[in-house]
């Protein structure tokens, strides 16, 4: 698992719980993350993005994100990602810190987006 460079996670039941933070360090070499169909918790994402030190493309759709903010932000820190695709979901904003970033797809997510280059 220690090599795995691409992860497609999609449940068949809407609404899994995905648990983000022990994962993290089980995929050094993650360069593409798909999520679909889980519920997470905003931190949680935020955690397993940021350990993720190789991740490139990150993709989430038709999740449940919860925030601990009344906006609903999902905040995300990278200094290697370089795509984001979000998609189905309900969001307030979202915040993206990265370093090499390229482009990003919205299919009717959020209400507002930052990108901040570190």
């Amino acid at each position: 698992m220690k090599h795995l460079q691409s992860l497609d996670f999609s449940p068949s039941l809407t609404g899994y719980a995905f648990a983000a933070s022990a994962s993290a360090q089980w995929f050094p070499c993650l360069s593409s993350l798909t999520l679909s169909f889980i519920k997470v918790s905003a931190s949680q994402l935020k955690s397993l993005v940021s350990a993720c030190q190789m991740l490139e493309s990150f993709s989430l759709s038709s999740a449940i994100v919860t925030s601990t903010d009344a906006h609903g932000t999902l905040h995300l820190t990278s200094s290697s990602l370089k795509s984001v695709k979000l998609e189905d979901m309900h969001l307030g904003s979202v915040i993206l810190e990265v370093t090499h970033f390229c482009e990003a797809e919205l299919g009717g997510v959020v209400l507002g987006l930052q990108i901040t280059k570190r």
